[in-house]
């Protein structure tokens, strides 16, 4: 456990901070992500179901266990699209480098 926060402090130093300075970019982070991961959610599930309702013709059990499968990947994404993002950001804004553009 000692070993995941030493991973992510930096990421909660960079939070702290950014909480603590009230600056405007990281509200404008926070809405922004929320808003591109609400939209990134509709899209896929939308997809999802479109794709879905095509295969209604195939039975009840098969038809729910590629449902949950589906959901599952989108889910699994999103988080790790998240954790990638937190990474980077807590990078940027921990260090404070110009060289982090090229991530």
């Amino acid at each position: 456990m000692k070993e995941i926060f030493v991973l992510l402090a930096p990421f909660f130093w960079s939070v702290k901070n950014d909480i603590t300075r009230l600056s405007r970019s990281f509200y404008r982070k926070v809405v922004f992500y929320a808003a591109s991961g609400g939209i990134f959610l509709f899209l896929f599930t939308r997809l999802l179901n479109i794709g879905m309702a095509k295969l209604q013709s195939m039975s009840a059990e098969v038809f729910g266990i590629i449902l949950i499968k589906g959901y599952s990947l989108i889910f699994m994404i999103v988080f790790f699209i998240q954790i990638v993002n937190g990474f980077i950001i807590s990078l940027n804004t921990f260090f404070q480098a110009r060289d982090l553009e090229v991530i």
